[in-house]
């Protein structure tokens, strides 16, 4: 589909693949506090639903950020404001100097390597807007010294867009 101006100059054409939106969504996730104990683990993946969105999107666009309950900061991240959407925020990683090597993915057999991977997807799929949570957090004993770790309870405040590419 085409339309042009008044002198017949195209002005729109959805051979371009332009993007349309679908649905808007905004809103506060609460992620809760995680933690680790002394040479022992923990594991999250799971998927949050945020909202529903018209079934065609195939893609999300927006901002998010993150924000802490009440008036302290208890990670000491500072408030960086608004990160774009459109692929993983990692908001916590801590690993071995033998990650380095293996290189950043979530493969299995890295967990192994990492002490902190913190990390949130937003996405959506089947009318959803949707929000992937993989956390691995791995407290450890080693020559005398041991650790845990606990990932502080945040808030991630968002404003996203559902859609599709024209064709």
């Amino acid at each position: 589909m085409t339309i042009e101006d008044t002198i017949g100059r195209r002005i729109f054409d959805s051979a371009e693949r332009m993007f349309h939106v679908t649905d808007t969504i905004t809103g506060t996730k609460a992620i809760t506090s995680k933690s680790s104990g002394v040479g022992a683990s923990h594991f999250t993946s799971t998927t949050h639903v945020l909202g529903s969105c018209n079934a065609a999107a195939t893609h999300l666009i927006g901002a998010f950020r993150i924000t802490f309950p009440g008036a302290a900061n208890p990670a000491g991240t500072p408030g960086f404001g608004w990160f774009a959407a459109g692929g993983s925020y990692l908001h916590w990683f801590d690993g071995s100097t033998e990650v380095w090597p293996s290189g950043l993915s979530n493969n299995p057999s890295l967990k192994g390597k990492l002490n902190v991977w913190a990390q949130y997807t937003p996405r959506v799929a089947g009318g959803q807007f949707l929000l992937d949570e993989w956390v691995w957090i791995n407290g450890y004993t080693s020559g005398g010294f041991a650790s845990s770790y606990i990932l502080y309870a945040f808030n991630m405040e968002y404003r996203f867009k559902a859609g599709l590419f024209t064709v």
